[in-house]
């Protein structure tokens, strides 16, 4: 519906591995993103000492194109064969998931068993049980969902622009035919069926995890609400340490006031908190 415009072209939306230390720590990004917003997260991490790797997902970023043929299978591969690599090279290797990256971070810890595992807002369902209910009953006869319909965007917010930019550069977010194509964008219904198995997968995952792990949750987040998080931390079978900070969904955007306290947390768990013991299944320490 855009044509004329070219989206995740900058280099910024390319994966990364900048070495560091014998820890390497593998980020996954969420929904639809790319490892442009892993970058500042792992750019803390690298200067404190770790290897830090951002991986792109199949069918993101550049790819965007192709995120329709996508699978979950293909998302999960994706991360084994990046864990695999890194397990060759160094000591330990942690594995971070922001969102929908978490769904996929905790699959992959429950086959590879990494180092420690970072889930920030980890997405595991949108909506209540009713919405499941009724989606699963709607999609069949919805090829196509337009979310910028359902959610509008509000071009006189600066995060939205921001974030806006960073897919849609050359796009001039006044022009009235530009936010007209913008709501009439389409995405195939299978997508979002696709990222709605990643989370299914996530939380049935979730009780063969047996690694330390740390959850980070935003208490004004709208997508993934926080007693999302404290019924899925329940599932963990590992060392577990949970904390709620004041922010929303967008943890590892530098531009909220947020992302210092997210650096700094998440830091303190990989110098020191790992080695926490914790009674299976229930949380370690609670910060509220």
């Amino acid at each position: 519906m855009l044509p004329h415009l070219t989206a995740f072209q900058q280099p910024e939306h390319q994966p990364f591995l900048w070495n560091g230390g014998a820890t390497a720590v593998l980020l996954i990004h969420g929904f639809p993103g790319s490892p442009a917003e892993l970058r500042p997260l792992a750019r803390k991490l690298h200067e404190a000492g770790f290897t830090t790797q951002g991986l792109l997902l199949p069918g993101f970023g550049p790819q965007v194109e192709t995120l329709p043929q996508m699978r979950v299978a293909d998302w999960l591969a994706a991360v084994l064969a990046a864990f695999d690599a890194l397990r060759a090279d160094y000591e330990q290797v942690w594995l971070l998931g922001h969102s929908m990256g978490g769904a996929l971070a905790l699959q992959a810890a429950a086959r590879r068993q990494p180092d420690g595992l970072i889930l920030l807002a980890p997405f595991w369902q949108i909506g209540r049980w009713y919405h499941q209910l009724i989606w699963r009953l709607l999609r069949p006869f919805l090829g196509h969902l337009r979310p910028f319909k359902l959610f509008k965007p509000d071009y006189s917010d600066p995060n939205m622009r921001a974030g806006m930019r960073n897919w849609l550069p050359e796009a001039d977010l006044d022009d009235p035919a530009v936010q007209a194509a913008i709501r009439e964008l389409a995405v195939p219904t299978a997508v979002f069926e696709q990222l709605r198995q990643a989370g299914r997968g996530g939380y049935r995952a979730a009780p063969q995890v047996a690694c330390p792990t740390f959850v980070l949750q935003g208490t004004a987040d709208s997508l993934i609400k926080p007693d999302y998080s404290r019924r899925l931390v329940q599932r963990l079978a590992g060392p577990l340490r949970y904390q709620e900070l004041a922010a929303d969904h967008d943890l590892l955007d530098p531009r909220k006031p947020g992302f210092l306290a997210v650096t700094a947390a998440v830091l303190q768990f990989l110098a020191a908190d790992r080695q926490r013991p914790a009674v299976a299944g229930r949380p370690s320490e609670v910060i509220g």
